[in-house]
Parts: structure tokens; C-alpha cells; sequence
């Protein structure tokens, strides 16, 4: 009797009828799912409606509540913690690296896009700016570009400006934002609006929207010059050679957003000295055509001279799918 129990409860909770599991992420967002797999290293869940598999990296996770009532609390082991720490700083020095996107661990697109197309798919929408092979995974940008106000500049941590955050991906900025939660997640004495930018207008977005690394940044300015012989769908451009930022404009404008004008953006890849702040660097790369933006720190009551130079800032904000 008590196996045709369970039998019936798995059945039942298989074909929705049973309340939901709560995945509970370290940035504060809640997953309502069913929960299918749990590894030493990922949790499995699946989203009402949806018959593939989603997966998150353990170390993103704070708890899960279950649908009896139940919580377990996940804690990444500690080697892993001191594994992430030594990627991070080795013999006091910052080390950069450039990673990308695991796009298996995504769900596919409901068809196939194109650079330049509407993305809206899940309560996600925006430009598609890149494309794996299969057009079923790649980049969207937001239509609306973000910027402070030019007499308010906001940075992006009001705090100790020799604290890394272990955002040092150069091509990743999806991963630096990850890095950045869990700095925030290990961090409870520095509280929200010690992070003004990330607050105010990246989280509010949803889920999965990120600050570009700096790489993403140079890509998506040297796309928006490019050339290209448009297929897509809209009218006016049909048969013709445009640039994409024509496109790119386009599409935003007719989604209620802004013009992507600027070549100067804030970039995710957080450039770490120790004892000084992260802010503009004029020499990063030489080329003043091109992204050279890091992160903004400055100590709450001294603001340093170099963040006049950022007042303005315009912001992007780009997203995996």
C-alpha cells in the first residue's frame, strides 16, 4: 500500500498536479520547477510545460524548497571555493581569462534566427546580435540602452576599491555576472545600493540579462559596422546592402528602445589593481575606437577624479539563449 502510495505521488506530481519545487538561486531569484537530478557538481530541473531539461551549476544554488515542505540548503564544497579564489588572483596578481558560453547546458530556440532578427521566445526578447552554427543558440542585446545621468554618475561598487570580485572573464560576461552574485551572495556586509548599476538596471530585467565582458563589447561595435545583403523581414531593407547598426536601430526603435550610438560602454571584465580603483582605461587596447571600459569602483565618501571621466556611461545589457 505504501508503494502504490508513492507510485500515485510520483505520478501525480509528474503531470503538474502537485505543487511545485522551489530552486532558490544565490542571486535571489526563484525557479519554480520540478526538480529531476541532483550531482556533486549540477541540479537538473524541468519548467512547467516543458518537456527538455534545464540545468544550473551548483555553486549558483542557495536552496531548494521542495513541494512537501521540505528545504535543502546547497554549499559548494570547500575546494572548489578555493579553486575558483586561485583562478582568480595567483602570487597577488589578477588573472584574466576568456571563456565561452556552454551552450549545450541551454535549452534550443523554437526555430532558427539570424543576426538581426526579433528574438521572443520564454518572456526574453531582443536584437539577435550572434548565432552559433545551427542558429538555435546565440546573443540578444536589449533594445533599450541604459545611461546615468551626466550631472549623477553612478559607479558599480561603492566600496573598498582593492576588493576583487572575480569578475575577470574578457570574453564571458554572462560568467562574470555569475561571479558577481556569488561575490554578493559571500558578501552580505556590502549591502544592494552598494551596487547601483547592477541594481537598478540590470536585475530588474529578469534573469539571465548581463553586463557584456569587454570582448563581447569589441564584437558587437565591429558587427554594427559591418556590411550585409538583408533577408530578414523587414520591408525596407529586403534585397539590400545595409550596415547592421541599421538594422540594429530598426529593430530598437521598433521595440520601444534607443539607438546603440555610443563606443564607449561599461564592460563586465572587471580590471583589478591592487590598492586603486577599476575605472576608465584610455590604454587597455591603444585603439580609442574600441570598448575600454572596466568596471567602476570608487570609496563611497571619495570619489576619484578618473570617475568624472565616466559620467554618462552608456550601459548594454546582453542575454544567452
Amino acid at each position: 500500500m505504501k508503494r502504490l502510495i508513492i507510485t500515485l505521488t510520483a505520478i501525480l506530481s509528474g503531470i503538474g498536479l502537485c505543487k511545485a519545487d522551489k530552486i532558490v538561486t544565490r542571486s535571489a531569484d526563484i525557479i519554480e520547477c520540478t526538480v529531476t537530478e541532483i550531482s556533486d557538481n549540477a541540479i537538473k530541473y524541468r519548467k512547467p510545460g516543458e518537456k527538455f531539461e534545464r540545468e544550473i551549476t551548483r555553486k549558483d544554488i542557495f536552496k531548494i524548497k521542495y513541494d512537501n515542505g521540505e528545504e535543502t540548503v546547497i554549499k559548494p564544497s570547500e575546494s572548489t571555493v578555493r579553486v575558483q579564489q586561485q583562478s582568480v588572483i595567483q602570487n597577488n596578481q589578477y588573472v584574466n581569462v576568456a571563456t565561452t558560453p556552454d551552450w549545450n547546458a541551454l535549452p534550443p530556440a523554437s526555430r532558427i534566427y539570424h543576426v538581426g532578427d526579433w528574438y521572443s521566445e520564454n518572456g526574453v526578447e531582443g536584437i539577435v546580435i550572434y548565432t552559433t552554427p545551427d542558429g538555435l543558440h546565440g546573443r540578444i542585446v536589449h533594445p533599450k540602452q541604459f545611461k546615468s545621468s551626466a550631472y549623477h554618475p553612478k559607479s558599480f561598487f561603492k566600496g573598498p576599491t582593492d576588493v576583487p570580485f572575480g569578475m575577470n572573464d574578457l570574453s564571458n560576461g554572462y560568467a562574470n555576472m555569475v561571479a558577481l552574485n556569488r561575490f554578493i551572495s559571500a558578501n552580505p556586509q556590502y549591502t544592494p545600493d552598494m551596487y547601483p548599476i547592477y541594481t537598478e538596471y540590470i536585475k530588474p530585467l529578469g534573469d539571465g540579462w548581463y553586463i557584456p565582458s569587454i570582448k563581447e563589447l569589441e564584437y558587437y561595435q565591429n558587427l554594427r559596422d559591418q556590411k550585409t545583403v538583408y533577408t530578414g523581414d523587414i520591408e525596407k531593407f529586403k534585397g539590400k546592402t545595409v550596415k547592421y547598426h541599421k538594422i540594429f536601430d530598426h529593430q530598437a526603435k521598433k521595440h520601444d528602445g534607443d539607438k546603440h550610438y555610443s563606443y564607449y560602454y561599461l564592460s563586465s571584465t572587471e580590471i583589478y589593481s591592487p590598492g586603486g580603483a577599476s575605472v576608465t582605461f584610455q590604454s587597455i587596447y591603444g585603439d580609442p575606437a574600441t570598448p575600454q571600459f572596466a568596471l567602476m569602483k570608487y570609496e563611497h565618501d571619495k570619489p576619484s577624479k578618473a570617475v568624472v571621466r565616466t559620467m554618462g556611461l552608456p550601459i548594454l545589457a546582453f542575454h544567452l539563449f
